[in-house]
């Protein structure tokens, strides 16, 4: 992952005007697809299914968005975005620090950052 940025108490970025309890998200920026082994549905698939299997009572979703996903169309799959939410906002937040720590190991991944 070449970067991240979280954004917590919000669902989604189209509801920054709308705060959101017990939710978050994130955008993700992968490493050229030419310098990594799996693409980008790959990487979403493998996610989605270590967040739904590791962390109780979350409802995740993995998915390319907004203009991340014409730009992923235009440059072959380069970053996704990830949503967390659940009852407890500060597990929340532990949670996708967690996330953010795993997705940083990953070298398929060039960077990961919460906020």
């Amino acid at each position: 992952m070449e970067h991240s940025v979280w954004f917590t108490g919000y669902a989604d970025e189209y509801s920054r005007s709308r705060p959101s309890d017990n939710s978050a998200y994130a955008k993700l920026l992968l490493v050229d697809s030419t310098e990594r082994e799996r693409g980008i549905k790959e990487i979403i698939l493998a996610l989605q299914q270590s967040l739904i299997s590791t962390i109780p009572d979350i409802d995740a979703v993995v998915e390319q968005g907004g203009f991340d996903k014409l730009l992923a169309i235009a440059t072959g799959g380069s970053g996704f975005q990830v949503e967390l939410s659940g009852p407890d906002l500060n597990l929340l937040y532990e949670k996708a620090i967690e996330v953010r720590d795993v997705l940083q190991d990953d070298p398929d991944i060039y960077k990961a950052r919460s906020m």
